[in-house]
């Protein structure tokens, strides 16, 4: 899913009025140009936050931005529970189907719990870095 996203913005950014460099298009987004570089060739991810900034900035939402197909079919991603629900069936999709095979209800179901309580926890973390970058920029106002 990271190297597709990546690619998304890629194109994206070659085709958007004006096309942008990969160097306007990070100092827009607030990024590190080599972070972006490395993202659009799906060596590296965003966070949620850089990712909404570049969707916005292209814009897009950003459950455009991280499946567009889904967005064409109605789904909903931009409530954290339907984007977490469609991290938990992408990370699904891509697990070996003849290994899941040989699970039980009650394995799968907690294969399926561990990636719910993963991604939470990583939306937690996000939230609390968010929320020091900002006491640091608040600090640096004052």
């Amino acid at each position: 899913m990271q190297s597709q996203i990546g690619q998304r913005i890629r194109n994206l950014r070659k085709t958007h009025r004006p096309p942008w460099t990969i160097n306007r298009l990070a100092l827009l987004a607030n990024l590190d140009p080599g972070q972006l570089s490395r993202a659009e060739r799906g060596l590296a991810g965003l966070s949620l936050d850089a990712m909404t900034q570049v969707a916005n900035l292209l814009g897009l939402s950003l459950a455009e931005l991280i499946d567009p197909e889904n967005c064409r079919q109605g789904k909903q991603l931009d409530s954290a529970d339907g984007l977490i629900l469609y991290v938990i069936e992408s990370i699904w999709g891509e697990l070996d189907e003849h290994q899941i095979s040989q699970c039980s209800k009650a394995e799968l179901e907690l294969i399926q719990h561990h990636i719910r309580s993963s991604i939470e926890e990583g939306i937690k973390r996000g939230q609390i870095q968010a929320e020091r970058e900002i006491e640091i920029i608040l600090n640096k106002h004052s």
